[in-house]
């Protein structure tokens, strides 16, 4: 990454923040659709491995936002194995949305949006084929549960 490119990094940063509350429970629905465009933008303008890396810098700051809840949930450890893979599903995502117009010469513009829409599309649904956990029914689990506001 040479000067010219250091700018991206607060500029991911910033983005981080405001997937902060795309990302969080109770998402800003307008900034899910501004902040991602944003972030393929900036994607598009630096190398694959200096994308990737501003890819994953962001997410991993969006992600975060639920890491308290995470922590009251789960062990340390699978949360940050799960902050990880959500971090790992947007470099994944926006990586293969990127090969497309840069792997072209002159893609045509009409192709762009939805290669990006298709890569979430493959993405989330297979993220729905994997089963959810089954809910504990126990005294203390119903207990930590409406601490937490769940029920």
């Amino acid at each position: 990454m040479n000067r010219k490119e250091l700018i991206y990094i607060p500029a991911a940063m910033a983005i981080g923040g405001g997937l902060w509350f795309v990302m969080n429970m109770n998402p800003v629905w307008w900034l899910a659709w501004f902040l991602p465009g944003l972030l393929f933008a900036i994607a598009l303008r630096t190398e694959a491995w200096t994308s990737r890396g501003l890819v994953a810098l962001a997410a991993l700051i969006g992600a975060s936002s639920n890491l308290g809840y995470f922590i009251k949930v789960m062990p340390l450890v699978p949360t940050m194995i799960v902050l990880l893979l959500l971090t790992l599903v947007w470099v994944v995502v926006f990586g293969a949305a990127r090969r497309i117009p840069t792997s072209y010469k002159r893609p045509s513009p009409s192709t762009q949006p939805r290669r990006y829409s298709d890569s979430w599309f493959a993405a989330w649904s297979s993220h729905a084929k994997v089963p959810p956990a089954p809910m504990q029914t126990t005294p203390s689990a119903i207990i930590s549960q409406k601490s937490l506001r769940l029920i």
